[in-house]
């Protein structure tokens, strides 16, 4: 995929989550490349990405709101300042990724490989980590006096 067809793919989900359906139409990138995809600040909110390879892709103030990731590859990508809140990455890959200054609010971590990441967050209000995977208690810690739930 070129960068011609990301950008009208985004710009067609923009069109169907900002008119609730009627216009545009939603974006499916299940089991795609996009490594090193420039996402900065894209709406992506309930886009389904299961599978697909974001390694290195700049997700930075993207809103990745109620998104599906289901083990996805996010190694070293950015995604600072993104809004992640209700999104599912169940057993994805976000080792060495960038998380500092987003939104985990309600987001799904199981089973997710968080080991190296910058969990320096803004917020993890009812974000659920069972099964993730860490560097360190600290950084556990850190996500659990948020408000995350690890049961």
């Amino acid at each position: 995929m070129n960068k011609k067809e990301l950008y009208w793919i985004l710009d067609q989900h923009r069109l169907w989550w900002e008119s609730r359906g009627k216009e545009g139409e939603k974006a499916y990138f299940n089991n795609i490349d996009l490594r090193w995809a420039n996402l900065r600040g894209a709406n992506l909110r309930e886009i389904n990405f299961n599978r697909a390879n974001l390694i290195r892709a700049d997700l930075s103030k993207a809103d990745l709101g109620e998104a599906y990731l289901n083990k996805v590859d996010l190694y070293k990508a950015n995604l600072r300042g993104a809004n992640l809140w209700g999104a599912d990455f169940e057993k994805s890959n976000l080792q060495n990724a960038n998380l500092s200054g987003a939104n985990l609010g309600a987001a799904n971590f199981k089973g997710a490989d968080l080991r190296g990441a910058d969990l320096q967050v803004v917020s993890a209000s009812e974000c659920w980590i069972n099964d993730a995977k860490f560097s360190s208690k600290t950084d556990k810690a850190r996500l659990m006096l948020l408000g995350a739930i690890d049961e």
